[in-house]
């Protein structure tokens, strides 16, 4: 079984599941994305993880995909949606 940070790792890596993740947080099916992609949580705890990241201080990797003042890492995967 996957973490959520496993899962955010896939995600981040993979254009299709970030679109499909998107599209579970739109649909709020949430939970069965996780399930379907072997993780187990609620959309709670997806929450509490993704807030958890925007709190933390940026990694390098994550500094350099800073343009404009907004952070394109959390841009592209969670604020398209409009749940943050």
């Amino acid at each position: 079984m996957k973490t959520l940070e496993d899962l955010y790792q896939e995600i981040q890596a993979n254009e299709q599941l970030k679109e499909s993740f998107v599209t579970a947080l739109k649909e709020n099916r949430v939970e069965d994305f996780l399930k379907a992609n072997d993780c187990e949580g609620t959309v709670e705890d997806v929450m509490k993880f993704m807030d958890s990241k925007r709190e933390g201080e940026l990694s390098d990797d994550d500094m350099e995909k800073v343009a404009g003042g907004a952070c394109s890492l959390f841009k592209t995967t969670f604020t398209c949606c409009g749940c943050l």
